[in-house]
């Protein structure tokens, strides 16, 4: 029983650590990603960029944009790759994502309007771990979901920060689905591994 106390503590410790509904999108310095894998420290660092490309904080515009290379993530989409070279002419002298290791996790930002879908494809490896991580921009949810090639339902979740890993039987091409409830626009972040 002398365990007891210390459990308690790291229950006030990890509630605390919990970011309240309606917070700003922002992550705390040493935060824990929602996952500890590239996609979600990939998610997670485009939600920085963003953030700090909005207030004008190069600072940390130029740290997310130094995390982003380090993981040797790739756009996937002309739109993410505009919104890429946004960012490094703002940041001149951060290293350009685009550069470092020949495979990475890829992204896609995209926007959503109110009530609406969109389905995106991607091909994943037989018997490799895939993951998948998404993360709206000011805590706005949405919701996720993930088919494979026979239409079966891998994951289904809903909120502002969430990942979906799994190990498929066969290389094929999945759907990502994503859909926004809300009445306005929401801005996301997908990160696929």
């Amino acid at each position: 029983m002398k365990s007891l106390p210390v459990l308690v503590i790291a229950a006030v410790l990890a509630t605390a650590c919990q970011a309240p509904a309606g917070a700003p999108d922002t992550i705390a310095a040493g935060a824990v990603p929602l996952q500890d894998d590239a996609a979600s420290r990939t998610v997670d660092a485009l939600a920085t960029a963003q953030v700090a490309f909005a207030n004008g904080d190069t600072d940390g515009l130029a740290r997310a944009m130094h995390a982003l290379d380090a993981l040797g993530v790739q756009p996937d989409d002309p739109a993410s790759a505009t919104l890429l070279e946004k960012w490094e002419s703002a940041a001149p002298d951060a290293p350009a994502p685009s550069r470092g290791r020949a495979l990475g996790p890829a992204f896609r930002s995209g926007e959503l309007a109110a009530g609406s879908m969109v389905e995106l494809e991607q091909t994943f490896l037989a018997g490799q771990g895939a993951s998948i991580a998404l993360r709206t921009h000011g805590g706005h949810p949405v919701a996720l979901k993930v088919f494979d090639g026979r239409a079966k339902r891998l994951c289904a979740k809903s909120g502002a920060r969430m990942a979906c890993r799994w190990t498929p039987p066969y290389t094929q091409r999945h759907v990502i689905r994503i859909d926004n409830p809300r009445r306005a626009a929401v801005r996301y972040f997908i990160s696929f591994e």
